[in-house]
């Protein structure tokens, strides 16, 4: 609105580190809110590093910055090296070594190589040792502790895993012999009445 507080860059976030070691990010309801940024003040607050998360005004503050970089998913945080405005003004920054820590302690989080100190991870299933994996003696028994399959309650036929092995091959082709070009609703059909022959065929062989 007023064109001279700092937004984000495009689809990433702006961090910038001032001379006296604050982390600072701006604060817009047209930002999109970036896990990451929230994540990356969390270990700088940590730290005892002052964090704001407030409005920056571009002309009066980019000269308080010693580091900026943008953050997003993908990259964790990338240094900006210099941003220029008009012909003439150019900010240039050197220093990446704050931001660049930060992003090292994120990442060793992430990685497991380092604490959670935050209660960021979550494991979702058991560690597969890939060492193991041609001896099967050593091999665990389930890394689904406790699952119970659709077979094992009974709530779906179990039709072998040779079954529909090779069947969407046949499908296509039964798909472009059978339907009608453009018309969806055919091409639903055709294909409800491949599966149903073909369904029906293994019940009838099993």
């Amino acid at each position: 609105m007023e064109r001279k507080y700092v937004e984000e860059f495009s689809v990433c976030n702006f961090v910038g580190i001032t001379h006296d070691n604050k982390y600072v990010t701006p604060q817009s309801n047209t930002i999109l809110a970036s896990t990451t940024n929230i994540m990356l003040q969390q270990i700088a607050a940590d730290r005892g590093m002052t964090v704001e998360n407030r409005p920056v005004d571009f002309e009066k503050e980019i000269g308080n910055f010693k580091e900026v970089g943008m953050c997003g998913t993908a990259a964790v945080v990338v240094k900006v090296k210099s941003i220029e405005r008009g012909a003439d003004k150019v900010w240039e920054f050197n220093d990446f070594d704050t931001i660049s820590s930060l992003r090292a302690d994120f990442t060793g989080i992430q990685q497991g190589e380092k604490e959670d100190k935050f209660g960021w991870m979550v494991e979702v299933c058991d560690v597969v040792d890939e060492t193991t994996a041609s001896m099967p003696s050593l091999a665990v028994e389930s890394f689904t502790p406790g699952m119970v399959t659709a077979e094992t309650e009974g709530s779906v036929a179990k039709l072998g895993p040779q079954a529909v092995h090779g069947y969407e091959r046949q499908l296509l082709r039964y798909v472009v012999d059978h339907a009608k070009s453009g018309d969806p609703d055919s091409v639903l059909s055709a294909m409800d009445q491949f599966w149903n022959s073909a369904l029906d065929s293994v019940g009838k062989e099993r």
